[in-house]
């Protein structure tokens, strides 16, 4: 038994400390909650779902560990990133993200993208770092537009559908 006790490795001071930090509000959410849904439609709209009606967040787990105040100042930064986010990324890739997370959501990229649309103005976060909510409009819009055009049979949006222009 000695032999044991005498290969234990010892913990430092700091290794001991940081083996049981508490995650920051933005931490434990990246981690246990966000992370977990695919594309950036399906994270814009589970922000959405936390946002009230009146512009605040709530979300009772992050409330009662890091205090409704962090949780709500943690939520708009993250919905600010995510509004950015997808604002920047390419129509396509979009398209197949809203299909994949209607998918999730148990609808057509079509019934998403229009349950989006008319709830676009919580979409929308307080701080828009540059963004516009018409920009948004026009993304919801057009997803919804190829959704329907795809789902009346058309195997995709190709060149000749768009008579040669880019979207």
């Amino acid at each position: 038994m000695s032999r044991n006790y005498e290969k234990r490795k010892s913990v430092t001071r700091s290794e001991n400390l940081n083996f049981n930090r508490r995650l920051s509000a933005f931490e434990d959410f990246m981690k246990r909650t966000i992370s977990v849904l695919q594309g950036v439609w399906s994270k814009l709209n589970y922000i959405r779902e936390l946002r009230s009606s009146d512009g605040r967040y709530l979300h009772w787990g992050l409330a009662q560990t890091h205090g409704q105040d962090a949780t709500e100042r943690m939520l708009a930064d993250v919905h600010s990133e995510l509004y950015l986010q997808l604002l920047r990324t390419p129509l396509t890739e979009l398209f197949e993200q809203l299909e994949m997370s209607a998918e999730d959501a148990g609808c057509s990229g079509g019934q998403l993208a229009e349950q989006l649309y008319r709830e676009r103005r919580r979409l929308t976060p307080s701080d828009m770092r540059g963004g516009s909510p018409e920009h948004l409009r026009s993304v919801l819009l057009i997803t919804d537009l190829l959704s329907k055009h795809r789902r009346k049979g058309s195997s995709g949006y190709s060149e000749e559908n768009r008579g040669g222009k880019s979207v």
